[in-house]
């Protein structure tokens, strides 16, 4: 055989590994582990065809065969298995104030965000950073939460018989513990840097949660209707007393 025909024969021999390649991969790894214990049990019956051995020591192979496929089975569900670390984090943006309420005096703002979270996970997870987006024409401002909320407070106008008064309410922290389809609720504090009301109404917004489980976002396009969605005031408390200038 001429050098030639046997560098054809090398080149056919790649093609068609080439092909039998692509054929293998795209079996699922369930099918694959199936195929080789299923080869691997017809190699003993074709011994025993050929009376190379009894067919009792097939059926033992044969087995055998099925026992390798059970232990590649489970190998292969456990690799592709969702890690233990891994979860879906749902996060949803309840309520966002800033303060002052205005539009057009340029100031630094306070943004107070009321968050709810659930988590769908095998363990309980710990928030271990978040994140608030303000996102104007593609200009990001990244804004990090404040650990100040024992400092304001809620205030709402209440009817009353005798006239109407105003109900202070806390603002509870967002905890830092979630379990598995219990949901936790609370609030956030963070700080711009000066710019205007009209502005921030301008903004995209994104809030981004992260936990040592999963990590997950909420955003929003730019609306005005977003911001102080409710007739209430936030005000910081000083000394006991409330201060609103």
């Amino acid at each position: 055989m001429s050098e030639s025909r046997i560098w054809k024969r090398i080149k056919e021999a790649i093609d068609w590994g080439r092909r039998l390649h692509w054929i293998w991969m795209v079996f699922p790894a369930g099918w694959k582990a199936l195929i080789v214990a299923a080869i691997l049990g017809a190699i003993p019956f074709a011994l025993a065809l050929a009376r190379q051995i009894n067919l009792g020591k097939a059926w033992l192979y044969c087995v055998a065969a099925i026992c390798m496929y059970g232990v590649s089975w489970i190998v292969i569900q456990k690799l592709s298995a969702p890690s233990a670390r891994s979860g879906v984090l749902e996060v949803k943006m309840r309520e966002l104030y800033r303060r002052p309420n205005d539009n057009y005096n340029k100031s630094p703002f306070d943004l107070f965000l009321k968050v709810w979270l659930n988590i769908k996970s095998p363990r309980k997870a710990q928030i271990i950073g978040s994140r608030f987006e303000l996102s104007f024409h593609g200009a990001v401002e990244v804004l990090i939460p404040l650990n100040d909320l024992e400092q304001w407070e809620i205030n709402i106008w209440d009817s009353k018989p005798l006239g109407p008064g105003i109900m202070s309410l806390p603002l509870t922290p967002l905890p830092s513990t979630i379990c598995q389809d219990e949901p936790i609720e609370g609030w956030l504090h963070f700080a711009t840097k000066e710019t205007t009301g009209n502005v921030l109404e301008k903004c995209a917004i994104r809030l981004v949660i992260q936990t040592n489980v999963a990590s997950g976002y909420r955003e929003h396009e730019a609306d005005p209707d977003i911001w102080n969605p409710l007739k209430i005031s936030i005000s910081r408390r000083i000394d006991g007393k409330l201060w609103n200038p």
